[in-house]
């Protein structure tokens, strides 16, 4: 006995056009999650980070609440300035090595261009015909350096801005959940 096809307003519908649409079906909706993740990026990226930190961050709360006995809020923002202290000291860190590579700029890249060229001098000798990366490279312009450091300093500007979305939603997370559990998300979520 074999199955009734299914109908519909179209007609009768069989088996392969079934398959057919389900696989359509199934390729749209891939395209368009993969269309909303695209544009989804810039908030999912700061959750997902956040997410992590209170999972990093939630023993830190927890010791404070059940052994300290301090309010989850107090907690919380102990455990968040303690978080920010520690990326502060790393950012220092970072700023003042930034700060000593702009001071030594241009002898870093006079250094750069002369080693360049000593290489390309040596490899010509050995008989490598290097010529046309010789000239590129004795053309770097002078504000290369710069132009990349430019281009990290802005860098650095959009990590403190994913930083802040990351306390943001690392504040919501650490309170919306109860001391002591083992997840880090919110207890009504799934």
């Amino acid at each position: 006995m074999s199955p009734k096809p299914f109908t519909s307003l179209l007609g009768e519908v069989k088996g392969e056009e079934i398959r057919i649409a389900l696989y359509c079906i199934i390729s749209i909706t891939v395209v368009l999650v993969a269309y909303a993740l695209h544009w989804l990026g810039p908030v999912l990226v700061p959750l997902v980070l956040a997410i992590m930190l209170s999972f990093v961050l939630s023993p830190l709360v927890d010791f404070q609440v059940q052994r300290c006995r301090l309010p989850q809020e107090i907690a919380v923002i102990n455990a968040l300035l303690l978080s920010v202290g520690v990326l502060a000291a790393i950012m220092t860190f970072w700023i003042s090595s930034i700060k000593e590579l702009v001071v030594d700029m241009e002898q870093y890249e006079t250094s750069v261009k002369k080693l360049g060229l000593k290489a390309t001098k040596m490899l010509d000798r050995r008989g490598a015909e290097i010529l046309s990366a010789q000239i590129e490279f004795a053309e770097l312009p002078v504000g290369f350096l710069a132009q990349h450091l430019r281009n990290m300093l802005q860098k650095a500007a959009e990590l403190l801005e994913l930083t802040f979305l990351v306390l943001v939603f690392g504040v919501y997370l650490l309170l919306a959940r109860k001391p002591g559990t083992p997840t880090a998300l919110p207890p009504y979520c799934p």
